[in-house]
C-alpha cells in the first residue's frame, strides 16, 4: 500500500494519503486543510501496514517494560528534575 505525501499548492499544506490495496491512485488530491483540488503528490513510499509497524513498536516497548528498562530511565530522568 503506497502512502503519499501530498503538498497543496494554494496554501502550501501538506498531509499524508493512504492509497489502499486494489484499489488505483485518485485523479485528484483535495487539500484537507483548504479544500482545493489542485494537491499533487510529491513523494510516495511503499511500506508495511501501519497496523503491522504499530504493532512491532507495541511489542518492543512490552518487552521494554519487562525488563523494567523504560521504568528505569523514567525513574532516572524523574530524580533529576526532582533533586
Amino acid at each position: 500500500m503506497p502512502v503519499y505525501i501530498i503538498k497543496c499548492p494554494n496554501c502550501e499544506h501538506q498531509f499524508k494519503g493512504l492509497v489502499m490495496a486494489n484499489t488505483q491512485e485518485p485523479k485528484e488530491w483535495v487539500c484537507s486543510q483548504c479544500g482545493s483540488r489542485q494537491a499533487k503528490p510529491i513523494f510516495q513510499y511503499s511500506s508495511e501496514h501501519p497496523w503491522k509497524i504499530l504493532t512491532e513498536q507495541v511489542v518492543h516497548v512490552a518487552a521494554a517494560l519487562a525488563n523494567n528498562k523504560i521504568l528505569h530511565n523514567l525513574g532516572f530522568l524523574l530524580k533529576i528534575y526532582i533533586d
